[in-house]
C-alpha cells in the first residue's frame, strides 16, 4: 500500500547478574498499544524465538495471550516468525532493534536504525559500541514514537552519514565490496 515498513526486532526478556540487559517488556506493550493509530505505517513485529516462552515465565500465559491479541487486532502490524529473517530485514525501510544479533546487520542495510536501550547496559565490544553510537536511541515507547515522528514519517535520516562511516570503519569487508 505504499506505506513505510518498520521492522521491530525484539529479544526475549533476559537478566544477567540480576539486571535486565533487555528493555522492559512494557516498552513493547506500550508501543503495540499505540502503533495502531499510525495507519500510514506498516510494522513487522519479529520476536526472538524464545520471546513468548520467556514472557510466559515472567508474567504468565494470560499475558502472552493478551500480547498476541493486541498484535492480531492491529491492522498495520503483522508478526513474522520465519526462520530466515533476511528477506524481512532487507525489505524493511526502517529498523528498531534491541539486544539482537540483528543490531549490526540492520546497520549494514544502510537504512535508519533505532536501538532500544536496556534498563541496564551490557558491555559491548568497541566496534559494536562505535556502530551503536551512530544509531538513533530510545529508552521507552515515547522515544520510539519520537523516532517514528521525526525520522520515519518525515522520511529523513540525519544520522545516515555518521552511521555509514561507522559501519565502514568497523566492518572492513563491507568497505572492500562497496
Amino acid at each position: 500500500k505504499g506505506r513505510p515498513v518498520l521492522l521491530l526486532k525484539v529479544h526475549f526478556p533476559k537478566k544477567v547478574n540480576g539486571k535486565y540487559i533487555t528493555p522492559s517488556i512494557d516498552v513493547y506493550k506500550d508501543f503495540l498499544a499505540q502503533i495502531r493509530s499510525y495507519r500510514g505505517l506498516f510494522c513487522v513485529f519479529m520476536p526472538h524465538p524464545k520471546f513468548y516462552e520467556q514472557l510466559e515465565k515472567l508474567e504468565g500465559l494470560r499475558s502472552v495471550r493478551k500480547f498476541k491479541d493486541v498484535l492480531d487486532q492491529s491492522e498495520n502490524v503483522i508478526e513474522c516468525a520465519d526462520d530466515d529473517y533476511r528477506p524481512t530485514l532487507m525489505a524493511a525501510d526502517f529498523h528498531i532493534v534491541d539486544r539482537s544479533a540483528l543490531l549490526i546487520e540492520a546497520g549494514v542495510t544502510g537504512k535508519p536504525v533505532l536501538y532500544v536501550e536496556a534498563q541496564s547496559e551490557e558491555k559491548m565490544t568497541l566496534p559494536v559500541e562505535r556502530i551503536l553510537s551512530s544509531y538513533y536511541r530510545a529508552k521507552d515507547a515515547r522515544g520510539i514514537f519520537k523516532f517514528i515522528e521525526e525520522v520515519v514519517m518525515m522520511d529523513v535520516d540525519p544520522r545516515k552519514e555518521e552511521r555509514l562511516i561507522a559501519i565502514s570503519d568497523e566492518i572492513p569487508a563491507r568497505r572492500e565490496r562497496s
